[in-house]
């Protein structure tokens, strides 16, 4: 009888769904909020016994549903919500001794991580910065008393052992195709990594047949070497010496004579001659087509030109320089080329005037490339190729190199002080939608909110992720945050998947139309115009984070894992970069507007 009893016990602790306490080793958490409530057990139920400040660390105890039980100062313990702390503070983006060099000469330091961000410095070719964090294409970096973004691509691995001959010696793999893949390994059926385009620079670690190993997102990554030009910096840098050397004298008067030897044909319709060498400088005159200029000397790629007996400023990109027919020590330089811009983004509208209510003449894809006629405000006015001219907005393209990059400044001021709740989707037990090549749902939304989360914080927005790691957050505690925080928008990130494999697009869910339409709207419309995915509107959702939600809120389905194409295009950088600055744009919007 003993035995039965015994083994009815045993079924018993098998069969009875295990809702105990986990015991954990042991670990620390760390306050998130101004003031949290400790309480005598794991719910919102339970009586409050003493609160906790921020920042203010304690150790875990033990853990049940979302509360951790803490161990308090005078012996006693207590349960708080896991959502406002943070459990093992011990882990880094980077360690504190990484550091990266610049691959190339002036490179900006922007406030945030996007073109679209503040210039508040600069680094040059060999300069060492301290990292601090990465996002896709951009990295934070220490530098010089100053900390801010720098694109990723101009930048390479300082750490001694990770240096290679081909790295030291400053040999450059330049693409010489619109668009190269960047893959994991050095085959075509490896996985991609990211994509690099015509005039990139990037340092080459090793080579394998005809595959290159090149220096890529403060990692590495593997292009074919059928695409790239092979450079020698350092060989460059000494050619440039040489001829310093050969041109150089110490006769000032020879110096002069050199400056007012050199002189250009002005190639628009009408430049315009500044006050100072920059387009904020006061417009003191002009100067029309096919004239020549006597060029005195050049600044920030700005020339001082003679002019009606005096001086002014006029920007290089559209004087051609002659060549000195009279000098024999005159060096024949390549022809500089064409200034041009590369489009960014499928569907860029091109337009007949300067505006972004003017009407498109035409959209432009990704890589497109058009010639530079003129700048107008925030504008390039660009020549289409059945010669007919447009315009398309300056923050969204790539300029060449010698021509000035259009700010898209001010909209940060629209983002300054607001309170936005971040929501990844999923998370812990709760996978999400699996993709066809395997991707989970849970890890791609966190992804994404850390991109949008470091370009708003850039903007003085204060940001809160509901969840920042693998871990499973309740949607009844998802809205608490947002309530916590008095939110003033709420953004929950999501990735689509259905049976039918056709399916693909954006879907941007609202509940209240008073509250949260106009939040999902101003959303959905960047989205689609940075991304040019299937549109699949804003539209009512019954979804509890936006039912039960006080705040403005809004549920994004941001493209379908179960669709092949669209599950590649969604792990790309540039996709994830296109849907950050969309989200960033949208709410910089929907803040203006309200």
């Amino acid at each position: 009888m003993f035995k039965k009893i015994c083994l009815f016990v045993l079924i018993l602790v098998i069969l009875i769904p295990n809702n105990k306490i986990t015991y954990a080793e042991t670990e620390t958490i760390a306050v998130n909020v101004p003031s949290l409530n400790v309480r005598t057990g794991p719910g919102l139920s339970y009586e409050v016994i003493t609160n906790v400040k921020q920042d203010e660390h304690f150790t875990l105890i033990a853990t049940k549903d979302d509360w951790i039980q803490i161990q308090l100062p005078n012996q006693q313990t207590g349960w708080v919500a896991s959502w406002l702390v943070t459990q093992n503070l011990t882990t880094e983006k980077y360690s504190s001794t990484s550091t990266v060099t610049a691959i190339v000469d002036e490179l900006r330091i922007r406030q945030g991580p996007g073109s679209n961000f503040e210039i508040i410095g600069s680094m040059n070719q060999g300069d060492h910065a301290n990292v601090i964090e990465q996002q896709v294409d951009w990295t934070k970096v220490s530098f010089a008393s100053q900390v801010g973004w720098v694109s990723s691509q101009y930048l390479s691995l300082s750490d001694s052992d990770l240096s290679t001959p081909m790295e030291q010696a400053q040999i450059i793999a330049q693409i010489s195709v619109d668009s190269l893949n960047v893959r994991s390994e050095p085959s075509l059926e490896s996985e991609i990594i990211g994509q690099l385009h015509n005039g990139e620079e990037n340092a080459i670690l090793s080579e394998q047949e005809n595959w290159l190993e090149i220096s890529y997102m403060n990692t590495s990554g593997w292009i074919h070497r059928s695409f790239v030009n092979i450079i020698n910096k350092q060989q460059q840098e000494i050619d440039t010496l040489n001829r310093n050397e050969h041109t150089d004298g110490s006769d000032s008067e020879h110096e002069e004579q050199q400056h007012t030897d050199i002189k250009g044909v002005v190639t628009a319709t009408t430049l315009n001659v500044r006050s100072n060498y920059s387009l904020d400088g006061d417009i003191v005159g002009n100067i029309p087509q096919g004239e020549e200029v006597l060029i005195l000397e050049e600044n920030n790629k700005w020339y001082k030109i003679n002019w009606l007996g005096g001086e002014g400023w006029v920007a290089s990109w559209y004087v051609k320089l002659l060549e000195e027919q009279n000098n024999p020590n005159t060096v024949n330089e390549p022809k500089e080329k064409e200034n041009t811009v590369r489009i960014l983004h499928n569907g860029t509208n091109l337009r007949d005037k300067p505006s972004t209510t003017a009407k498109t003449v035409v959209r432009a894809n990704e890589g497109d490339t058009y010639p530079i006629l003129d700048i107008d405000g925030d504008w390039y006015k660009i020549q289409l190729p059945n010669e007919s001219t447009a315009y398309v907005a300056g923050w969204i393209v790539k300029a060449s190199t010698n021509v000035p990059i259009i700010e898209k400044s001010g909209i940060e001021q629209y983002l300054k002080d607001k309170i936005i709740v971040i929501d990844p989707g999923h998370g812990g037990r709760d996978g999400g939608t699996t993709g066809l090549k395997g991707s989970l749902e849970k890890n791609i939304t966190v992804r994404t909110a850390n991109i949008l989360e470091d370009k708003l914080t850039a903007a003085g927005a204060t940001v809160f992720l509901t969840r920042e790691e693998d871990i499973y957050v309740s949607l009844r505690n998802r809205v608490s945050i947002s309530h916590y925080y008095n939110a003033d928008v709420f953004i929950s990130l999501h990735y689509d998947s259905t049976t039918d494999r056709g399916v693909s697009g954006i879907t941007s869910f609202y509940y209240d139309e008073t509250k949260d339409k106009q939040l999902a709207v101003s959303l959905h419309e960047q989205l689609i115009n940075y991304t040019n995915l299937n549109d699949r509107s804003a539209r009512f959702g019954n979804y509890h984070v936006l039912r039960e939600n006080k705040q403005p809120s809004a549920l994004l389905e941001l493209g379908f894992l179960s669709n092949n194409e669209e599950e590649l295009m969604i792990n790309s950088t540039h996709f994830q970069e296109a849907i950050g600055n969309a989200l960033y744009y949208g709410l910089a919007q929907y803040f203006n507007n309200n």
